[in-house]
């Protein structure tokens, strides 16, 4: 094999789930220090593209040509695909948390594939961890490495699996939605990583629904709609001369974001939700984590307001504190003026139903065996009420599911339908206040502008407090009342959409302003 054969090389590919085919002859050729970015909406085909391309799809999966480093794939069973995951292609999932093992420190995670593929003897596994950590701008040394990955932010989790990923020197890696799930900052520092990486000649598969995203770090593009391939060619053809109307309205939609505001609203109703002065401090007293300073929160009835921040700066752990799933140190939180926390859980229990969840990654909170029926109807009896079929249904009426997904799993429904599920089954105990941790952050932005008016509707109709946890300004401008800005557990700004995105001076604020990402205008350099 020479220096320009591919690594990867792919034509003909298809994917068929029982009578339903989800992906029609896709081609694919990507070679060293290349990036060829899949784009499109949810349900489009390109995770289970990526999780074909590493052996890992229950489903019929054909091609006409399939290979890696030149060996035939097609041709592999398990225990040789075994040989080659990690060690010639590895993945990057979207969601760390759920990818890295809770019960291993990120020190282990990083330092399995070294063991599992012998990259390294046995003596020098510490410090190839150490290295790779290092290469990924992975902070704190061996402290941090120490740790276990509900310890750490979103943005130090993506680090620490992009390391797991590379520790093998894969010479293909696939990125599936690598930075959806990260705040603008932290995704620009995992971008400018894996533009590193192709520098250094690993070739890449970058799958994304942004193309504002794409075009930061890839060469080539290829565009899916339905399993079907719209466009593909170089990021300057499809950025600047698209030749399909899809293609055009996905690159207009990313142009320039805009910064909506929501305009005049009705004055809000009682107030529901109260946190004064509420602290929260984790670690040791010799290495104290600070999540939260003396933040105060309001929540009225039908009124949106808005956490927003970094990744790590205590936005999900105020939340928690709103929902009772922690105790603050210092401080306090009223639920509909009454005190709600810190409180024994039996004392909250009668009045747990008024303050309900809807978290970013709903599948992983679902019972995987539950169909879409049992989900909301055990919320609807956690109620003492009925939960037959006209019940649930009238639940999923109100986030505009339709009645024949009642028997469905979760996990067989697509993003924007499973995050339904959840604002459904919250729904489902008739609360006052919701706490909506990035619900939208994982969604194409066609989904999350449907989602999106669901919540807006929801909450006029049902005149709900929500607070929202994002890490998205121009999100949270479209929706909210007033925004909160936090860094490192201190509210540092707050005001209208309005007021923040024309007048605020703080600093930090006009860096999130800044830092959310644009398509760029001139195409990288082909190596």
């Amino acid at each position: 094999m020479t220096d320009q054969d591919p690594v990867l090389d792919l034509s003909g590919l298809t994917i068929d789930f029982g009578a339903r085919r989800v992906l029609h002859g896709l081609d694919l050729r990507i070679g060293r220090g290349e990036c060829v970015a899949l784009v499109g909406e949810s349900g489009s085909g390109k995770s289970v593209t990526a999780k074909a391309l590493l052996g890992l799809l229950d489903a019929r999966v054909a091609t006409d040509r399939f290979t890696i480093l030149g060996q035939d794939a097609a041709a592999l069973d398990e225990r040789a695909w075994r040989r080659i995951r990690g060690r010639q292609v590895a993945l990057v999932h979207q969601d760390a948390l759920v990818s890295l093992d809770p019960l291993r420190t990120v020190a282990r995670e990083v330092g399995e594939p070294l063991r599992e593929h012998s990259v390294v003897p046995r003596a020098e596994r510490a410090a190839e961890v150490r290295r790779l950590l290092g290469s990924v701008g992975f902070p704190g040394g061996s402290r941090r490495a120490s740790q276990h990955p509900d310890e750490l932010s979103g943005g130090l989790r993506q680090r620490a699996l992009i390391a797991s990923a590379v520790a093998a020197r894969p010479a293909l890696l696939i990125a599936d939605e690598p930075t959806t799930a990260l705040d603008v900052t932290v995704q620009a520092q995992v971008i400018d990583l894996l533009r590193a990486l192709t520098s250094a000649g690993m070739a890449m598969l970058f799958i994304s629904h942004d193309i504002a995203v794409v075009s930061q770090v890839a060469d080539r593009i290829v565009v899916l709609r339905d399993g079907q391939v719209v466009e593909t060619g170089p990021v300057e053809q499809i950025l600047h001369r698209p030749g399909a109307d899809f293609t055009r309205r996905l690159v207009q939609n990313a142009l320039e974001p805009t910064f909506t505001d929501i305009g005049d609203r009705p004055a809000p109703g009682r107030e529901v939700l109260r946190l004064e002065a509420v602290s929260k401090r984790f670690g040791t007293a010799h290495h104290p984590i600070v999540a939260a300073t003396d933040v105060d929160l309001r929540v009225h009835q039908g009124e949106v307001v808005s956490l927003i921040g970094e990744s790590g700066s205590g936005k999900t752990t105020v939340g928690r504190i709103a929902l009772g799933l922690l105790s603050p140190d210092r401080g306090s939180v009223a639920l509909d003026g009454e005190p709600w926390n810190p409180l024994p859980e039996r004392a909250r229990r009668s009045r747990r139903h008024r303050v309900q969840q809807v978290p970013q990654d709903p599948l992983s909170s679902f019972n995987p065996r539950y169909t879409t029926r049992r989900v909301v109807a055990e919320a609807l009896r956690a109620q003492g009420r009925p939960a037959g079929t006209q019940e649930v249904a009238a639940v999923l009426d109100l986030v505009s599911l339709d009645a024949d997904l009642l028997d469905r799993m979760p996990r067989s429904m697509s993003g924007g339908q499973r995050q339904r599920l959840a604002f459904a089954r919250a729904l489902a105990t008739e609360p006052d206040v919701l706490v909506a941790d990035e619900p939208f952050s994982a969604l194409d932005a066609t989904l999350q502008a449907e989602l999106v008016g669901v919540l807006d509707r929801i909450r006029q109709e049902h005149q709900l407090g929500v607070l929202l946890i994002t890490h998205d300004l121009g999100l949270a401008a479209r929706i909210s009342d007033r925004i909160l800005v936090m860094r490192d557990g201190v509210v540092v700004d707050q005001g209208t959409p309005k007021v923040l995105i024309e007048s605020s001076d703080h600093p930090y604020t006009r860096q999130l302003l800044a830092a959310v990402p644009r398509i760029r205008t001139s195409p990288r350099v082909l190596r």
